[in-house]
C-alpha cells in the first residue's frame, strides 16, 4: 500500500485563500501575434501561392 501523508495539526488550521480577492484573469491578447513569412523548407506548411519554395514542394 502507499505510504500515506501525515494528516496537519487539527489545533493549527489550514490557510484558506481570502474568498473576497480573487485570482487576476489574464486578459486575452486583443493583436494575435503575426505568423512569420515563410522562408526556408519549412514554408511547406504555408499555402503554396506564398512563396515559389512552397510551391516547388507542394508538388
Amino acid at each position: 500500500m502507499a505510504q500515506t501523508t501525515p494528516l496537519p495539526d487539527p489545533g493549527e488550521p489550514t490557510p484558506v485563500p481570502d474568498p473576497g480577492e480573487p485570482e487576476p484573469i489574464p486578459e486575452p491578447d486583443p493583436e494575435p501575434m503575426p505568423l512569420p513569412e515563410p522562408t526556408g523548407p519549412g514554408s511547406r506548411i504555408f499555402p503554396a501561392r506564398a512563396s515559389p519554395m512552397g510551391l516547388l514542394l507542394s508538388w
